[in-house]
């Protein structure tokens, strides 16, 4: 999915042309760019364009590929972020770890940072739901094939998910309450809970511009954050989770996250954001 970000796009297109795997169509969806980047891949004959009339987010505009694909009879959805390029046998290691059970249903690649290109940004995930962290394992390691190892995880970044018709079919397409951020976990823990696994797969790998796009939108992502995972604990959390999560959040977590953005951006409007986010996210109805 594209929002201003021809160039990134562009390059992982570029990637895309030379995967292994021999029996796929690549489906761009751009969420109402103004950059030209319409203009651009109107150029391009290898693709399916699908031009969105308004910025739908992250949820929305994805699924409005994945209705495509389900209507053109795929029997995988792989959403790919348009700020990653793939190795060339990435989804062909991950389409045989799916085939090899049928109990999996969304597994993601190992993920690196794109500079330097030999340290990890994503090896799998653990969710502490008492504190409300999520965690990627791994993020930040230079890769010593210390993370070789398959493994179920307790969600899949959103920046490279391969998801099985069945799960779409069972449990719907990605959740629209968030706009950005937190989706894919949202997504992986319904898919979980309804009885499919998730899993990481080392021999699949890409690498990933982390957050090009949000980076646009400071004060959005402190917002979206503070809202969004409250949104995500009053939908899956215990009633002793979420009291325990909330409770750390508006008294550590929210406190340091204001200051740091402070001392980033300058910018004052980052606590009214934050106050904003937390408030929508304590009152928000699912």
């Amino acid at each position: 999915m594209n929002w201003n970000g021809k160039e990134d796009t562009i390059d992982c297109l570029k990637s895309l042309k030379n995967i292994t795997y021999p029996n796929y169509e690549v489906i761009v969806i751009d969420n109402a760019s103004t950059d030209g980047s319409v203009e651009e891949f109107q150029e391009l004959v290898d693709i399916k364009l699908i031009v969105n009339k308004e910025n739908l987010g992250y949820s929305k505009g994805n699924n409005v590929g994945i209705q495509y694909a389900i209507n053109n009879k795929a029997d995988y959805v792989l959403i790919l972020n348009n700020d990653t390029v793939v190795d060339p046998h990435f989804l062909s290691e991950l389409v045989k770890i799916a085939n090899s059970n049928e109990k999996i249903g969304i597994l993601g690649p190992k993920t690196y940072y794109a500079e330097p290109d030999n340290m990890i940004y994503y090896a799998g995930a653990k969710i502490n739901w008492y504190t409300g962290q999520p965690k990627h394992i791994g993020q930040k390691k230079i890769d010593d094939e210390q993370f070789n190892q398959i493994k179920n995880v307790d969600f899949v970044a959103g920046s490279c998910m391969l998801i099985k018709r069945e799960v779409i079919e069972k449990i719907g397409m990605l959740p629209t309450d968030y706009f950005l951020l937190w989706e894919d976990i949202d997504y992986s823990v319904k898919a979980n809970r309804n009885g499919f696994e998730l899993v990481y797969v080392p021999s699949s790998k890409i690498w990933h511009k982390e957050s090009v796009s949000i980076k646009k939108i400071k004060t959005y992502r402190i917002y979206y954050s503070a809202r969004n995972r409250l949104i995500f604990h009053k939908k899956y959390a215990t009633k002793l989770e979420y009291f325990s999560s909330t409770i750390y959040f508006i008294l550590y977590q929210l406190p340091l996250s204001c200051l740091f953005m402070f001392i980033r951006n300058k910018n004052l409007n980052v606590i009214s954001y934050s106050l904003k986010g937390l408030f929508q996210g304590i009152f928000y109805k699912y």
